[in-house]
């Protein structure tokens, strides 16, 4: 079964990158994004690695948990079902990607796409 938690090596990248920046900068930055997200806005406001961090920060655990569940009924349904690879389209931070790689140990390549460059980058060195 797959942990709904995001893998520890992931959640402590996330706090690496947090060091040395504003706690209270980062959650306004966080809230302001979440509004928009709310709003029916798109990732517009996300023009900084500070601002892809702070997203990561916020969505990524209840993301996470929530693809981590569809992939847990995705192996009861499918138990054969063994990905090489994945290509995630609008892959924000990499959450599903994290998931998926948690969920399927087949998985040896991974293609993460996103028009926001900073979202992938604000991850990038949590795996390998």
């Amino acid at each position: 079964m797959t942990s709904p938690a995001l893998p520890a090596d992931v959640a402590a990248a996330l706090d690496n990158k947090l060091e040395g920046l504003s706690r209270s900068e980062t959650a306004a930055r966080a809230a302001l994004i979440s509004r928009s997200y709310r709003d029916g806005g798109s990732s517009r406001l996300i023009k900084s690695e500070a601002d892809a961090l702070a997203y990561a920060l916020v969505r990524m655990p209840a993301t996470y948990a929530a693809v981590a569940a569809c992939l847990e009924a995705l192996r009861d349904i499918r138990p054969d079902f063994a990905p090489k690879t994945l290509l995630d389209v609008g892959a924000g931070p990499g959450t599903a990607s994290f998931a998926a790689s948690e969920a399927f140990s087949t998985l040896n390549l991974f293609a993460l796409l996103d028009l926001r460059l900073s979202l992938p980058a604000a991850t990038r060195a949590s795996k390998t």
